[in-house]
């Protein structure tokens, strides 16, 4: 191959060839694009698939760089709270209204917001360190409860003070049942006074948004 390089182009070096023909057109790129767009987590394999449905012999191998070309690149398939129409509907109402407050406005508003607190060890992730054969060792493991006993903290605040007014009560019961003699199983009932201060300060216009 060397002598025949030199013989017909004068030199021995492998010129770069133009590769193996494209097994798909414009017209199956295309139709790969939209069914890839009409729904976003199909698999390169998935999609490989498809296109031998219709005759095209393509592998996941060759999908991927299609897609590429195209701007789709892969990726890890962000998070976000599940919302009805109804959800979307008031949130953009909300928006629409308040979109005009000013910094001063939003230091009227009170806040609320909750965190469970388990009493039975934690619920994240745990790192030990221990030998070979000590897995299932019982130094060496967490134990786990199927519904540990959890304390829910229910407290609002505002920019003034950061929290003022806190409620501890345990998991199924709901902080507006927290009336004393309302029978919810509270286990700790703790209401620190608000200042005068501070409601004169925030106003009659003060909202509350939980």
């Amino acid at each position: 191959r060397i002598i025949k390089n030199f013989k017909e182009r004068g030199w021995t070096a492998v010129t770069k060839s133009s590769g193996c023909p494209r097994v798909s057109n414009k017209l199956q790129d295309h139709l790969l694009l939209r069914s890839q767009l009409q729904n976003h987590v199909s698999s390169s394999a998935e999609l490989a698939q498809e296109c031998q449905q219709v005759g095209v012999k393509a592998s996941a191998h060759t999908v991927k760089p299609r897609l590429l070309d195209n701007g789709l690149v892969s990726g890890r398939a962000a998070k976000k709270p599940l919302l009805s129409k109804k959800n979307v509907k008031d949130r953009l109402k909300f928006c629409r209204k308040y979109k005009d407050w000013t910094a001063e406005d939003w230091c009227k508003v009170i806040s609320s917001d909750e965190a469970p607190l388990q009493l039975f060890e934690t619920s994240g992730k745990s790192i030990v360190r221990r030998r070979k054969g000590e897995r299932y060792h019982e130094s060496c493991d967490v134990p786990t409860v199927k519904h540990p006993e959890t304390i829910h903290v229910w407290r609002y605040f505002s920019t003034i003070l950061h929290c003022r007014h806190s409620f501890f009560y345990p998991s199924g019961a709901p902080p507006w049942d927290l009336r004393p003699g309302s029978g919810a199983g509270v286990v700790h009932y703790h209401l620190l006074p608000w200042p005068r201060s501070v409601s004169m300060a925030l106003g009659p216009a003060s909202l509350f948004t939980a």
